[in-house]
């Protein structure tokens, strides 16, 4: 027994390892097809179900860490406590949005395998449905979706062969993304089983390895060939492109706000925009709050700005504080379309604020509000048109809103001509969080089919293409300016057209299969009650 739970923890902390190293800034291109095998031999070799679900739980908080632990510090930062109270609230959140969908993943395979492990596209339907679980229960948790450990976060001059199966996202969201690697890593599991048996034991397995590993050799090689297809085709055309330039500030106002710093770093973003001007872009680029103060009350700085832009045929889109005309005024997180003669001519207020960090979701408690609501409380924004620019309309997504795909596919029926994705990283200070925040938008452009354009405080800052190729990224914690040209489009695609109905679909399989073979069960025990029944009577 204690064997068998030393083994278990060993293939557990291997595949987290794995899991873990498949993502950004490690990235090792070929671990995420190999990187839950370990994981799914401990599942098969549970005693039950609810041992499988145990593992698979300790599985999800280890990788969580993993690809997650700037959180735990950022949070002890933000509201100046010890690191353990930051700790606990990252296990607390880890375990409802991530080991509960893994432990229900599990248990789910262990049941339908009864000895068994499921076909590959069981397994992989699970694990979707677990990944939608996440994402959507418990004000959702889309960090670290096993489909991003394909999208690129550095620059890269051609594609890779990873970006191939990338392109099915176009289809079926991450979702389906994920869906392929898993399958593969499920036919692995079966290989890699029959030969650890012996021979004589191996002879009955044969058929059922060679067929699971035909089904997931189909999907790669399926998933593969219309990324190279849809590559082939998009790159190809060549839509009018538009000059824009990024400045990133690398200024940082600490984690809680002060009145000193009103108006604070304006002038870095002057000096980064008269820096782009010589480039002559249509558009500039500003991150999230690189503006410290309502810009709306302001005519001197606007006046700054018109000064700077006076004579170019340019816009700025810059991230800041506003707030509404009233006696208790509500403040917003917003971002501005500026004229070159510093007139406002659209806003976008943030609809998906963050947790803890713009809005505190326990302020009615007195003790708490005292203790640890120190930030400057934001109010959500409606859903409004895509902002109207001088290269097209720009969907904007503040900070982690692009983590919610269905907030970017609502950007993009409402008629999106292009992404925006204005972000803050240097208060969390972190490449793994930064460069897996770009990751995620690699895929949000590939899903949408719409040019990236990501303007950070600290990096990376970057162009991505519809196809997910980076074009052109900044170097972290430091001060730079970014060109390069925007494409438009106005192409839905199916996932736009249909959402998560693939993540959908996958779940209600995997309940149709579990409630089929739990009805199968009950009737063979009806059937062995009667036979009783009848041979008592006779």
């Amino acid at each position: 027994m204690i064997a068998n739970r030393l083994a278990a923890t060993g293939l557990v902390g291997i595949s987290a390892t794995a899991f873990v190293l498949s993502f950004p800034p490690h990235h090792f291109a070929l671990l995420p097809w190999v990187a839950l095998v370990p994981l799914f031999i401990a599942l098969r070799r549970a005693s039950s179900a609810s041992a499988a679900a145990a593992v698979a739980a300790i599985w999800g908080l280890l990788a969580a860490y993993g690809i997650t632990a700037w959180l735990p510090d950022a949070i002890a930062n933000y509201w100046q406590q010890p690191f353990l109270l930051g700790l606990g609230l990252f296990v607390a959140t880890s375990a409802l949005m991530g080991s509960l969908q893994y432990g229900l993943f599990a248990a789910a395979c262990r049941s339908l395998g009864r000895g068994r492990w499921p076909s590959p596209a069981f397994v992989a339907a699970a694990w979707v449905a677990a990944e939608l679980g996440r994402c959507r229960l418990f004000g959702g948790n889309p960090w670290g979706l096993m489909g991003y450990t394909l999208a690129p976060s550095t620059a890269d001059t051609s594609s890779s062969w990873s970006q191939l199966p990338l392109q099915v996202a176009d289809l079926g969201g991450v979702y389906a993304v994920s869906f392929v690697i898993v399958a593969c890593n499920a036919a692995v599991v079966d290989l890699a089983v029959l030969l650890m048996r012996r021979q004589g034991e191996a002879v009955d397995a044969r058929a059922r390895v060679v067929r699971n590993l035909g089904i997931a050799a189909a999907l790669v090689v399926a998933a593969a060939l219309y990324g190279h297809g849809r590559l082939q085709t998009l790159e190809a055309a060549t839509p009018p492109t538009h000059s824009a330039a990024i400045v990133q500030g690398n200024a940082s106002l600490g984690t809680t706000w002060r009145p000193e710093f009103y108006g604070h770093n304006f002038d870095l973003y002057l000096k980064g925009t008269a820096e782009a001007l010589a480039h002559s872009p249509a558009l500039i680029v500003w991150p999230e709050n690189a503006m410290s103060f309502f810009a709306e009350d302001e005519p001197l700085y606007r006046k700054s700005l018109a000064r700077l832009l006076d004579g170019a045929d340019v816009e700025v889109l810059a991230g800041g504080p506003s707030k509404s005309p009233s006696e208790n005024p509500q403040y917003f997180n917003s971002a501005f379309v500026f004229s070159n003669t510093g007139d406002i001519t659209a806003r976008y207020d943030k609809e998906r604020l963050l947790p803890f960090a713009e809005h505190f979701p326990f302020g009615a408690v007195a003790y708490l509000r005292r203790s640890f609501g120190r930030m400057r409380e934001f109010t959500p924004g409606t859903r409004l048109a895509p902002l109207p620019t001088s290269i097209g309309r720009a969907g904007i997504l503040i900070c982690n809103e692009i983590m919610f795909d269905e907030i970017v596919v609502d950007r993009v029926r409402d008629g999106a001509d292009f992404l925006v994705n204005l972000s803050n990283d240097t208060w969390i200070g972190d490449e793994l969080y930064s460069l897996n925040h770009l990751a995620i938008g690699v895929v949000r452009a590939i899903e949408t089919r719409r040019f990236l354009v990501r303007a950070s405080t600290s990096g990376p800052s970057a162009f991505v293409s519809p196809t997910g190729r980076v074009l052109a990224v900044s170097p972290l914690d430091q001060r730079s300016v970014l060109q390069d040209g925007v494409t438009t489009s106005s192409e839905i695609t199916p996932f736009v057209r249909f959402g998560d109905l693939f993540a959908l679909l996958c779940t209600a399989a995997v309940l149709l299969q579990l409630a089929f073979r739990g009805n199968r069960a009950f009737l063979r025990g009806q059937s062995g009650s009667n036979r009783g029944n009848f041979s008592e009577e006779a």
